[in-house]
Order: C-alpha cells, then sequence, then structure tokens
C-alpha cells in the first residue's frame, strides 16, 4: 500500500507521516518532507526525532529561527544524547 493511500486511509497515523518524510526526504524533495514531518509533529509532539528533521528542513529553507527553535525542542526532549 502506498503512504498516501495509508495516509487516506488513516490521517492520524504519526508512523505514515514520518515514513513519508522520510522518503520525500531521500527523494531531495524537502519542502515535501518537511510538510509530513510537521505534520507528525502537530499529531505528536513529543518525538524528538520528527523535531529534529523539521529543524533540518527549516534550515534547508533557509528558516534559521524556526530551525533553532525546533532543535531546541529535540534537545530538551532527547536530554541524553550523545552531542
Amino acid at each position: 500500500m502506498k503512504l498516501e493511500t495509508a495516509i487516506r486511509l488513516d490521517p492520524e497515523n504519526v508512523d505514515y507521516w514520518f515514513r513519508l518524510g522520510v522518503a520525500r526526504e531521500g527523494n531531495n524533495n524537502h519542502k515535501r518532507a518537511l510538510a509530513a514531518y510537521e505534520r507528525a509533529a502537530a499529531i505528536k509532539d513529543d518525538v524528538w526525532q520528527y523535531w529534529y528533521h523539521i529543524g533540518n528542513h527549516r534550515m534547508f529553507a533557509g528558516n534559521f529561527p524556526g530551525a533553532l527553535e525546533a532543535l531546541d525542542k529535540a534537545i530538551d526532549l532527547h536530554q541524553d544524547f550523545d552531542y
């Protein structure tokens, strides 16, 4: 089943949105990857990986304040990460 179809059937499934972001990122479609990651974070905002990817894609888009905000949230959620 395609991810877009799965999302239409279960639009609140954060795993589908995250996987869609990863797939779009793999295709170098950063704008659409960002939208998918942001949707995942809107559904479940306590997953550091979502915010990490959001921060990276906002940085690629030149939105440095937004990137910093997202990366700060990722750090807050995952304080034991070995930076």
